[in-house]
């Protein structure tokens, strides 16, 4: 498995010994995200198979998640995750 840093390997030890996460990939394939009038690229960090429900992880340091601008663009990539995960439900939005 690649990841792409000591945050990320240790997180993949947490994700093996969950017993509630079936499955995890490392830089999954990603998704076109919009921000200020964009469509940005984005490579989560992890998928996984929770409960049977499929979800994105960011692994970042504590003081980055600090930063208005990954704030903002953070919040742009959860809202077209969310509408993904809805999509494939079939539930549209």
């Amino acid at each position: 498995m690649t990841v792409e840093s000591y945050l990320e390997f240790d997180t993949c030890f947490h994700l093996e010994y969950s017993s509630s996460i079936t499955s995890f990939i490392a830089q999954p394939e990603g998704f076109i995200y919009h921000l200020d009038d964009r469509d940005l690229p984005y490579t989560p960090d992890f998928q996984i198979i929770e409960n049977d429900t499929a979800k994105w992880i960011e692994v970042k340091p504590f003081a980055k998640t600090l930063n208005p601008d990954f704030l903002q663009r953070f919040k742009a990539k959860q809202e077209k995750a969310q509408k993904l995960v809805l999509s494939h439900l079939g539930i549209g939005m």
